[in-house]
């Protein structure tokens, strides 16, 4: 059955489920008159789908049309996808299609591996470095005892566009590579984290890019490393500085991990917030006022993202419905952000799925779903 929504939000997690559960999509993508049906990074994100399915689309006079097909396996393919948006940008929503690929063959436990060339960060979107150390215990959770091992994301080259560059500027430099490693599996397990716990130890990593300086990316480490240990004993700050033909940059990433298992994280970047008091007269911050902001977002992550990262929340939604219908997942999350609630309206619509909410106590939420996707409809079996 064809599905219609109106407006280009959601545009990702639309495509991709409708890849998952094979119905047809159409979209009035609501754009300004004159404007193109579809951005250079929406195409950019149909050219990495039709990659590693089969499907078709039509985009003009502001409708977009798609017609899933069945989704392969790819096992090698190299994309190099739009430098506007980030290579987390393009994989998140591949996480929720790869693990329900077709396989190879009867009996046969098939790995789907792909490589990505562009923007690892651009202060805007998830980072690569944020998505890998968030991203792989959650998706671990959910693929089951079998296939712990066979998932990672490995970031080979960074690859810094700050907000507002023109693609013109960055041609002749270097991008950024990634490397997906996704098993594929009959069906995916239902998720319960309700329990923080207490933080055991936070660690990180400033990085540097292009001809960054190695004692500024250390300066911005250090601040991080000192705001943490304020509160934290256990604190470790590494310094990643790779001198080759990329934009200077640097920012730090920072993870906490509790007791309990959960990882939370947060991010900062040199110019990823013009408001600040400390900010340089071309846009870009002190060392220290990085690393203390990459510390302070990790706090207030921390305090009100219960037990998962507030960028990872529609993934997580969508990981839940996509569970059998037998089984009952539950999470324990921050204050849900309007994307949060459009993803929830996406998966009413597509798969038939609701959410229970209910207060989770200090501010977080309660969210408890039965899946809607009993099998991997790609494949036979396993």
């Amino acid at each position: 059955m064809e599905v219609t929504f109106t407006g280009h939000e959601c545009f990702r997690y639309r495509v991709v489920l409708s890849v998952i559960t094979k119905r047809p999509l159409v979209i009035n993508m609501d754009r300004k008159e004159g404007q193109r049906t579809l951005r250079p990074y929406e195409e950019s994100f149909m050219k990495v789908i039709h990659g590693i399915s089969n499907g078709s689309h039509t985009a003009s006079a502001g409708v977009f049309r798609f017609t899933p097909g069945s989704i392969g396996t790819p096992t090698g393919n190299k994309f190099s996808v739009h430098p506007s948006r980030t290579i987390a940008w393009y994989i998140e929503p591949l996480l929720l299609m790869l693990p329900f690929a077709s396989g190879e063959s009867l009996g046969v436990r098939a790995q789907s591996w792909l490589t990505m060339h562009g923007t690892t960060c651009n202060g805007m979107d998830l980072s690569v470095d944020l998505l890998r150390h968030t991203a792989i215990p959650l998706m671990k959770s959910v693929l089951g005892e079998d296939f712990l091992g066979k998932m990672t994301i490995t970031q080979d080259t960074r690859s810094y566009r700050p907000p507002g560059y023109t693609p013109e500027s960055y041609k002749k430099e270097q991008p950024g590579k990634v490397t997906l490693n996704v098993p594929v599996v009959p069906q995916l397990s239902p998720l319960t984290l309700l329990t923080v716990g207490q933080v055991g130890r936070v660690i990180g990593t400033a990085w540097g890019t292009g001809k960054a300086n190695p004692g500024l990316v250390s300066a911005a480490g250090s601040a991080a490393q000192g705001y943490m240990k304020r509160m934290l004993g256990n604190v470790d700050v590494a310094t990643d500085v790779h001198r080759d033909n990329t934009a200077p940059a640097f920012g730090c990433v920072l993870l906490s991990q509790s007791k309990e298992g959960v990882t939370m994280a947060a991010e900062a970047t040199l110019n990823d917030d013009t408001t600040h008091p400390d900010i340089n007269e071309d846009g870009t911050a002190q060392p220290a006022t990085v690393g203390e902001r990459a510390a302070l977002r990790l706090v207030h992550v921390i305090t009100h993202g219960g037990c998962i990262t507030p960028q990872l929340v529609p993934l997580t939604l969508c990981l839940m419905a996509l569970t059998p219908s037998q089984a009952t997942s539950t999470i324990r999350v921050g204050p849900l952000s309007p994307t949060d609630r459009a993803v929830i309206e996406v998966i009413k619509t597509m798969l038939h799925v609701t959410f229970l909410e209910e207060a989770g106590g200090v501010g977080t939420v309660r969210l408890t779903t039965r899946g809607g996707y009993d099998a991997n409809m790609q494949r036979q079996a396993m």
